[in-house]
């Protein structure tokens, strides 16, 4: 008895360390894929690792590429945040399974990098676009929310067209003397 409760504590905490889930049955696939990279980098023997990852795979392109799809449907100048994140998640699971021998192995990945770069081109194009009609109106308000937009296209495009020359003239737009 003196030995049975601390036996208990420990083989309690121990069982809550792992997952009981197999890697198809998470929710989160794209974690489930990561831990499976691992698993087979560990041990490229893990049957279970190896069986999951083509299908974890698939499932996250086929989801990824839909949303993305749906985002670029869209209107809302927001989705291209949305857009990019979705193909940078694409562009880590590429990453992991190249970087990986034996995932390489059982899976060709495609690479997202040149989607990523024109998608924030067109991002920084599109809040550009956007910063510019802020621009041209009257007002405080106006001229912050260009500042703002001209900043989100300089950050997905350093540099993009003369952006630091209206990032400046929307700043001076914006401040008030006293």
């Amino acid at each position: 008895m003196k030995y049975f409760l601390p036996l208990l504590f420990f083989t309690s905490i121990l069982a809550s360390c792992g997952s009981n889930k197999s890697l198809l049955e998470r929710s989160d696939e794209d974690k489930a894929l990561q831990e499976a990279v691992k698993k087979l980098n560990k041990n490229s023997n893990n049957d279970d690792a190896a069986e999951a990852l083509p299908i974890l795979y698939k499932s996250i392109l086929k989801t990824r590429l839909a949303r993305i799809k749906s985002y670029e449907s869209g209107t809302d100048i927001g989705r291209w945040d949305k857009i990019i994140y979705e193909y940078e998640a694409l562009q880590q699971a590429y990453n992991s399974i190249v970087e990986s021998s034996p995932a390489f192995k059982l899976i060709t990945p495609e690479n997202f990098s040149t989607q990523i770069v024109e998608s924030k081109d067109a991002a920084a194009m599109a809040y550009y676009d956007y910063a510019q009609t802020y621009l041209e109106k009257e007002g405080r308000d106006n001229a912050k929310k260009a500042y703002s937009n001209f900043k989100k296209a300089d950050r997905y495009a350093p540099g993009f067209k003369d952006v630091k020359v209206k990032i400046n003239q929307a700043y001076e737009n914006a401040i008030v003397d006293v």
